[in-house]
């Protein structure tokens, strides 16, 4: 070993682990071509076998990518490869861009079975109703009035500081966006630009937009780290309960319209870069239907995993553009299923399967399971006397819109306007509100404090510079790291209020409230607070010391959580019946939120566990029956926003669906930006 490898050796080992790569690297993206890095001195390969199991014994190198320049799975070395190639720089993507395909093909099918290109989440059964006020728009029948139908790693960071285009898609997940309390309570929107033709085959650009019913809220960071520990299933759960309860979650679909000009621009915006939004204020969203989920799935693989969603799912009077991000998909969504589904019929799978009738001359295939009859699955024949036949426009068929392509060369290479990766980032940091301010900033510095590389870091604030000059040093002083100032211009964009989630008041619909209680409670005012709860449409969940009822045999109150089970963040407000007391299984050898044990007659541990988790998260407390002194041992008091207490169980119930309204007492913590 010579005195060189000695010394690497010596300093991994007095070195912290973590490292994700093994030379630590620079602030500025390397561009001097090298040979790939060496794998870390604690990482090993397989050993090198054949195909049939026999010794190689080839150096474990020889079996990694090699060569300094970026190349096709073929070896071809590739001059590009962050644009697609187009008939010209907003023209269309072209079928014959091999790397592209080459790269969404891996892409799609890298891993099995977990589903890249979709997230983990949850289904259920529902109707959708137009309003009719999409006609002058869209022929699409579907729009007719009445019709029913965690990022803390180094590599995430290096990508997205290194492809500033993210910033945009970053900063939103940084804010309260990024951790919703509920699918319920989320805000669905497309990056993409449609275009919708009407009967008189005139065409409008379009961006679709779900707007929840319920408003659009989130949890804070401490809850959302509880949560992903203690339910991983928490959304899905939330969702299944409140359609069971007969909550049914709502959102109006709404448009935003744009003229479809020649160069596809809207007040300086350009409509076909998935990374900027327009704000509703220059083009407000217009509702033309409502979609009510209103029955849960029986079977969870057969109904929400096998579901094959794809953007070319289309139907007369809806259209695509030539957003290059949206070509990609319009690949990518059915190449996927290949390993999702197990080959190119999962459109027979039953939640799959259309409801018009189908012949569209595909045959066989893996799990084919339609038995097609007929000898010429081509067109024109005649064996099959010349069917299936070519529908015309007056027969509903699907005919693209005969948009003009200019004429181009073919380029890799994005128009000028893509190149402005800092000026909606910044509007929508305007936008906020303080307290989402500090949310900001508090999840950037969490994200990259857990980073390793300082130049990592230190490259991320120069991207946060460009956005703002507070946020920059705000996040700079977490990381102890100084604020570098901005390499371009700072935009001045009017704030567009319609991107906070504060402000605004909402129905409590499926809310649901926690009543601490325990046998020497006041039953009748437990009692009276639950149906009051109901009475309001959201869910009342009793917590006591142990399992069971509460109250006479004849008239029992059944206990649905225990001060062992019941954590705060399963809560979107608690109550509490006058003093509860500690439970018999208070005590750190059996549940070790109890911590020491406590005096018979000190406060249960848990319930102030409770209590103060949902103060801190700005959530609705309340209590009646002396609940106050209580609250005091958790140290709240009765007068701070989003604090109710009173005599009747009824009245602090009404207080508390008031407070509910506004999600949050946000104002509960001053914010200081």
């Amino acid at each position: 070993m010579t005195k060189q490898q000695q010394s690497a050796e010596d300093a991994a080992r007095n070195e912290l682990p973590g490292r994700p790569g093994p030379v630590p690297p620079p602030v500025a993206e390397p561009l001097q071509p090298g040979e790939p890095l060496p794998p870390k001195p604690d990482q090993e390969g397989p050993e090198t076998v054949s195909p049939t199991g026999q010794p190689t014994g080839a150096d474990q190198a020889r079996v990694a990518q090699s060569g300094a320049y970026l190349t096709t799975a073929q070896g071809t070395r590739l001059p590009e490869t962050d644009h697609s190639l187009k008939a010209g720089a907003r023209g269309p993507v072209l079928l014959q861009d091999h790397h592209l395909r080459e790269k969404i093909t891996h892409f799609d099918h890298e891993r099995i079975p977990e589903r890249v290109v979709h997230a983990r989440g949850a289904a259920a059964h529902g109707v959708f109703q137009g309003y009719g006020t999409a006609g002058e728009v869209s022929k699409a029948a579907f729009l007719a009035k009445d019709v029913e139908t965690q990022s803390a790693h180094d590599t995430f960071w290096d990508f997205v500081s290194l492809h500033t285009e993210a910033t945009h898609h970053t900063i939103w997940n940084m804010s309260d966006r990024g951790i919703p309390r509920s699918y319920r309570m989320m805000e669905g929107f497309g990056v993409h630009t449609f275009r919708l033709v009407n009967a008189a085959e005139e065409s409008v650009l379009v961006k679709f937009h779900w707007k929840p019913k319920l408003g659009v809220h989130s949890l804070v960071w401490e809850e959302a780290q509880l949560i992903s520990g203690m339910d991983p299933d928490f959304h899905r759960r939330d969702l299944f309960d409140a359609i069971e309860s007969g909550a049914f979650p709502q959102w109006e679909l709404g448009i935003q319209v744009f003229p479809d000009t020649d160069d596809q621009m809207f007040e300086g915006i350009d409509l076909l870069d998935p990374t900027k939004i327009v704000p509703e204020e220059l083009s407000p969203v217009q509702p033309i239907g409502l979609m009510t989920l209103n029955a849960n799935t029986k079977n969870y693989f057969a109904e929400t995993e096998q579901v094959a969603f794809h953007p070319g799912h289309l139907v007369p009077g809806i259209d695509v553009t030539d957003d290059p991000l949206l070509a990609g998909r319009l690949f990518s969504y059915l190449d996927t299923q290949i390993s999702r589904l197990g080959g190119p019929n999962f459109g027979q799978i039953p939640i799959n399967r259309p409801h018009a009738p189908v012949n569209d001359m595909l045959r066989d295939g893996m799990h084919q399971s339609a038995v097609h009859t007929g000898v010429a699955p081509y067109h024109p024949n005649s064996l099959d006397g010349g069917c299936p036949f070519l529908a015309g426009a007056d027969m509903s068929a699907f005919i693209e819109t005969p948009v003009k392509v200019p004429a181009a060369s073919k380029v890799r290479e994005a128009p000028a306007s893509f190149s402005d990766h800092f000026s909606q980032p910044r509007l929508f940091w305007l936008s906020m509100t303080p307290p989402e301010r500090e949310h900001i900033v508090a999840a950037y510095t969490f994200e990259l404090n857990k980073c390793y590389e300082q130049a990592i870091k230190e490259r991320t604030l120069q991207v946060l510079a460009n956005i703002d000059t507070e946020l920059c040093e705000q996040v700079a002083t977490g990381l102890g790291l100084p604020a570098p100032t901005s390499t371009e211009p700072l935009a001045s964009p009017d704030p567009s209020p319609a991107l906070s989630q504060m402000g605004g008041t909402w129905p409590p619909d499926g809310r649901v409230i926690g009543i601490i209680a325990d046998a020497a409670s006041d039953v009748d005012g437990v009692r009276s607070a639950r149906q009051a709860v109901l009475d309001t449409g959201m869910v009342p969940l009793v917590i006591a010391p142990t399992g069971g009822t509460l109250g006479p045999d004849g008239d029992p109150i059944a206990v649905q959580r225990t001060y062992a089970t019941a954590r705060s963040v399963e809560f979107d407000a608690l109550l509490l019946a006058g003093e509860p007391r500690a439970g018999a299984d208070a005590y750190g050898a059996r549940d070790a939120k109890a911590g020491t044990a406590q005096p018979p007659q000190a406060p249960d541990p848990r319930v102030l566990l409770l209590l103060t988790e949902a103060y801190r998260h700005g959530k609705a407390v309340g209590g009646w029956d002396g609940a106050e002194r209580l609250l005091e041992s958790a140290g709240i008091t009765a007068d701070e926003p989003g604090i109710a207490t009173g005599e009747s169980s009824t009245a602090v119930v009404a207080e508390l669906t008031r407070a509910l309204g506004e999600h949050r007492a946000w104002d509960r913590f001053p914010a200081n930006l």
